[in-house]
């Protein structure tokens, strides 16, 4: 992806106005978000097809919601609690991105239980599977929380 300033100064030197170049921002960042979201799904089938029953992209109301997509998992044995389950996806392009999402208030209220990806296209597939691999076992202690809490 070009640089924000390369945008500008290019729009500026072409003779756009302040709203043509903001749209020709809105295109790029939006075609990036667009391909790191493909990479995501094309990640997940590579490292984690076994795993995966179905990827389904969100709604308009799930992506306002803080949900890029819905993830079903098959029974296996590494994971077994998420045999049968469902879970809610949010992709982002840097680690900048997920620490901020973290902090806004539909992960909150989704109760922190969402998958937080970077799937940056220039990440490592060897660090994808990390990232998926922690937050999966985030995500565990949080469901195995909840367990002890409605037991008690």
């Amino acid at each position: 992806m070009r640089d924000r300033t390369e945008t500008i100064f290019e729009g500026l030197k072409n003779g756009l106005d302040a709203e043509q170049i903001d749209n020709s921002l809105r295109r790029e960042s939006m075609s990036f978000g667009e391909r790191t979201e493909k990479n995501f799904v094309k990640c997940l089938r590579i490292h984690f097809d076994w795993l995966l029953k179905s990827i389904v992209k969100g709604t308009k109301q799930d992506d306002h919601d803080g949900i890029d997509f819905w993830l079903s998992f098959n029974k296996n044995y590494e994971f077994p609690w998420l045999n049968n389950l469902r879970l809610p996806a949010q992709v982002k392009s840097s680690p900048e991105e997920v620490d901020k999402y973290r902090n806004e208030s539909s992960y909150i209220e989704l109760g922190k239980k969402v998958i937080v990806i970077n799937a940056n296209p220039r990440l490592s597939g060897t660090a994808f599977k990390k990232q998926v691999r922690l937050e999966l076992k985030r995500i565990h202690r949080l469901l195995t929380n909840d367990e002890e809490i409605i037991h008690s």
